[in-house]
């Protein structure tokens, strides 16, 4: 039998490499450029102004391309929890598909209380667990970063 000092020593070691092992198997949804496929469950529309989304975990800052204007402001994160706060977008206007395209997708933004990721694709889900926008990291064709 092992003295209770090195018990101790054991048992914090085994739960640093159980803490290691989990945060490895978490799919990470920070520092990584987001482009929308979906904005409440419609597709974006070829032309309409595909929407991007970047989290990053210094600050807890976010910022995006909304359709037209670019939006910047914070986050919380805590486990699967995700909420957006002190938002702020420019003011610029471009073509009504666009603007339409960007208004929902700032109306999703506003709803957004939580998130889950498959691979590539990145789901943010209202209060009811229903996807509000869905995102992915790997869609042809799409511009550079929102921070540019």
């Amino acid at each position: 039998m092992l003295p209770p000092f090195r018990q101790a020593l054991r048992l914090a070691t085994l739960l640093g490499l159980a803490c290691i092992s989990l945060a490895a198997t978490q799919p990470a949804v920070e520092n990584t450029l987001w482009r929308a496929v979906e904005v409440g469950g419609e597709p974006i529309a070829p032309g309409s102004g595909a929407p991007n989304l970047e989290l990053f975990s210094d600050g807890h800052r976010v910022s995006s391309l909304a359709g037209c204007n670019r939006l910047v402001g914070t986050y919380t994160i805590e486990g699967h929890a995700l909420r957006f706060e002190s938002l702020a977008t420019t003011g610029m206007m471009c073509p009504d598909p666009i603007m339409r395209t960007e208004a929902r997708f700032l109306a999703s933004i506003d709803a957004v209380r939580s998130w889950q990721r498959n691979g590539s694709q990145l789901d943010l889900l209202d209060e009811k667990h229903t996807v509000v926008l869905r995102l992915a990291t790997d869609v042809a064709g799409s511009p550079g970063s929102a921070h540019g």
